[in-house]
């Protein structure tokens, strides 16, 4: 170690300390990727399949509540929309569950792959069963049925009607009518009930899904079509002409029919209803159950992923420490080594160094090195040696020097003593001249100046007056303005305040008128349902007065067939069958008046909605008035206290200002006085001056002549002294060194 170089030694402390870096480098970075790969497990990997889990999930409850509100919805146009969105749903579904599987397949997770697979034959099942229900669900086959009794089928029944209640009336009112009459009457009452049990008896066709019901319920539509076809005859009273429209009113009604069997026997909506809540149902709840034992099993890796990217942590922590703290011992222990194989013969070197300093030059370094500091050591030896003899050297020329110094010593005092009586007489009095001359001239040119000075200082002192009187006139008026803008701002401010609370109550009266129309919307929408429950009445009343009516005409037949015993009865029935007819009549009135508030009721409510919307607007502007308002006010009122301290500012201004004029007045007066007092200084100062000019130039002449003689003596008294001071400073300095009794001799 003592033989290296430093070069060696430094380079030697750099590789280690790179190779302690390198080595807590290569670890953190082992360690690190280590830590990373976890990560990046739980992230790329654990995260990315519960999130297409989460997806999945979500696609395939879409297309569940797609496909029911497929089966609920009545219009064809939004079954197929609702129907689309599900296997669309289903698509995505698929796409999700598919990179799943390749996510699960390239890790080999044997338990994932299973549930994964699993899940797949879940949605499978599902998706065939949904299949089949949106297949059903888009026919509406039920609805269009139900479409069509109200529709077409009421229409030819409401025609069969009309002629039956026509014929009816056609029948004349006797108290003992024909036989024929009451034939007629008896088989107008037999076809008009087997008419309304029509709808009933479809109603339950369609709502039925058992193949026996409906041919039950068809073969019975058959005969009450065939009891209605034929009364015609009977009923119409043996006008044939009136018979046409009733009949062709039958056969479309028979088409109808045929129809509606068609639709009915489809039975699409409660087919597809059962399949939905049924088999569909377990399947969905089958893909939910494999979904959520899948869910468990990610959660379970995304736990151990945490714990094992933990693990990971802590181990490359350590290992980071460990190799680290290494790192710091192994060079700490060297640069020790290294330190002291340095610094010890330096300070020896040092010290040495110190000692030459101080004078000491007995002193020597005896090291057995062969590096730089070795080398450096051997270097001041010869050094100290060298300086031995120079300062040997200087001592012999010091004592010399010395004696020289003392002969020219005493020949310069002897010069000097001769020359110093005469030089200082001289001196003073020239120092004394000059001093007054110079004293005199900076007199006159100060007096000169200063009346200068003082006569601009008075014209000055002047203008100023004038000018601060100006600037005290505009500062008041300053203050006055301000104080008024100060007042105008106040105001604006009470203003906006007055605004502010203007909009705020004129928000408040739009929210309630808002409130108001709502309420009364919802109270018009309650008279608008209440109507058509009122028409629905109305409806039931006539379907009353028609069936009164022919209870009449049945008392009427009976009370014929009694022969004089029924003639009371008879006379009761007709009336009633009058009263019937009344009742019929008030009831299709009170229909067209419904009917009319109905659409006044509506128009009411569109009206009623505008309004409402319009006074949101209202409501929705007063807000951001308001704002601004509040803003503006706050505004108003920084800029009226600032316009306050600004106005109390100007008034302290325009005081001081006044004050300030009033000083430049007296100023000016005393300014002036001095000026004509400098004006006087400066004339007497400038004939001072010549004169003193005058005894200057005298005396020059004296005091250059000693000044030479002065001079001359000065100089050789100052070579002397200093060659005495150069002799005493070498014994001096030769003095500070110790040279060892071997040096010495060998000088």
């Amino acid at each position: 170690m003592k033989n290296l170089k430093l070069a060696h030694k430094m380079l030697a402390s750099t590789l280690i300390l790179m190779a302690s870096m390198l080595a807590v480098t290569y670890v953190a970075v082992t360690r690190l990727t280590a830590v990373n790969s976890q990560v990046r497990q739980l992230v790329d990997q654990t995260i990315v399949k519960r999130t297409l889990e989460t997806e999945l999930h979500v696609k395939l409850l879409s297309s569940n509540r797609a496909q029911k509100n497929s089966i609920l919805s009545p219009n064809d146009e939004q079954s197929k929309e609702f129907a689309a969105a599900s296997r669309a749903s289903m698509v995505d579904a698929r796409t999700i569950l598919e990179q799943l599987k390749e996510l699960i397949a390239a890790e080999k997770n044997v338990g994932q792959s299973a549930a994964v697979e699993a899940l797949g034959k879940a949605i499978d099942g599902y998706q065939k069963l949904n299949d089949e229900a949106l297949e059903l669900s888009v026919q509406n086959s039920n609805v269009k049925a139900r479409k069509l009794l109200a529709g077409d089928i009421q229409r030819q029944m409401d025609i069969l009607a009309a002629h039956f209640r026509k014929w009816v009336g056609a029948v004349p009112s006797k108290e003992a009518p024909s036989a024929a009459d009451v034939a007629r009457l008896k088989t107008l009452y037999e076809i008009h009930t087997a008419l309304l049990e029509l709808q009933p008896n479809t109603t339950k066709h369609i709502e039925s899904s058992n193949d026996e019901e409906m041919t039950a319920q068809e073969k019975k539509l058959a005969e009450l079509q065939d009891r209605i076809r034929g009364g015609l005859t009977v009923a119409a009273g043996g006008d044939p002409t009136s018979e046409v429209e009733p009949r062709a009113a039958l056969t479309d009604l028979n088409n109808a029919f045929a129809n509606l069997f068609r639709l009915s026997r489809s039975d699409t909506n409660n087919r597809s209803t059962a399949i939905s809540l049924g088999a569909a149902k377990l399947a969905a709840d089958e893909f939910v159950i494999k979904i959520s034992d899948l869910d468990r099993l990610l959660a379970k890796e995304a736990t151990t992923g945490r714990d094992l990217s933990e693990v990971a942590y802590q181990n490359g922590l350590w290992w980071i420490l460990g190799v680290a703290l290494a790192g710091v011992v192994l060079g700490g222990l060297f640069a020790y080594f290294v330190t002291q194989s340095i610094t010890r013969p330096v300070f020896e070197v040092r010290n040495l160094a110190q000692a030459m300093a101080k004078g000491d030059l007995r002193q020597r370094i005896r090291l057995k090195q062969h590096d730089e500091v070795g080398q450096l050591s051997d270097a001041t030896n010869t050094l100290a040696e060298s300086l031995t003899l120079i300062v040997t050297e200087i001592q012999k020329v010091s004592e010399g020097l010395a004696g020289s110094a003392t002969d020219l010593s005493g020949v310069s005092n002897q010069l000097l003593s001769q020359s110093e009586h005469a030089s200082l007489k001289a001196t003073s009095v020239a120092s004394a001249s000059e001093q007054l001359s110079s004293n005199i001239s900076t007199m006159a040119a100060a007096a000169e100046e200063m009346s200068v000075n003082v006569a601009s200082i008075s014209s000055a002192s002047e203008e100023m007056s004038i000018n601060v009187g100006t600037i005290s006139s505009a500062a008041e008026q300053t203050s006055t303005n301000v104080s008024v803008v100060s007042t105008a701002v106040g105001e604006i401010s009470s203003s906006f305040a007055d605004v502010l609370k203007d909009v705020r109550e004129g928000s408040n009266v739009a929210g309630e008128a808002s409130r108001m129309a709502d309420s009364a919307t919802e109270t018009i929408q309650l008279l608008n349902r209440s109507g058509a429950e009122i028409s629905k009445v109305t409806e039931t009343i006539k379907m009353i007065a028609l069936q009164t009516n022919l209870l009449a005409l049945n008392a009427t037949i009976e009370a014929t067939s009694a022969g004089e015993a029924g003639k009371g009865f008879a006379v009761v029935a007709h009336e009633i069958k009058e009263l019937a007819n009344q009742s019929a009549k008030a009831a299709e009135d009170i229909a067209r008046k419904i009917e009319g508030v109905q659409n006044n009721t509506r128009q009411a409510v569109e009206v009623i909605q505008n309004v409402s919307q319009i006074i949101k607007d209202i409501n929705a502007s007063s807000g951001r008035i308001s704002l601004s308002v509040e803003k503006q006010t706050r505004a108003a009122t920084m800029i009226s206290q600032n316009v306050g301290e600004a106005n109390k500012g100007v008034g302290d201004i325009a005081r001081s200002i006044a004050e300030v004029a009033k000083a430049a007045g007296d100023m000016s007066r005393n300014v002036a006085e001095a000026a004509r007092g400098a004006t006087d200084v400066s004339r007497n100062v400038g004939e001072a001056a010549k004169a003193a000019g005058g005894i200057s130039s005298d005396i020059h002449g004296v005091s250059d002549a000693s000044r030479s003689t002065n001079e001359s003596a000065s100089k050789v008294n100052d070579s002397a002294v200093q060659l005495d001071q150069i002799g005493k400073e070498l014994r001096k300095l030769v003095g500070r060194f110790k040279l060892s009794t071997e040096d010495a001799s060998a000088v």
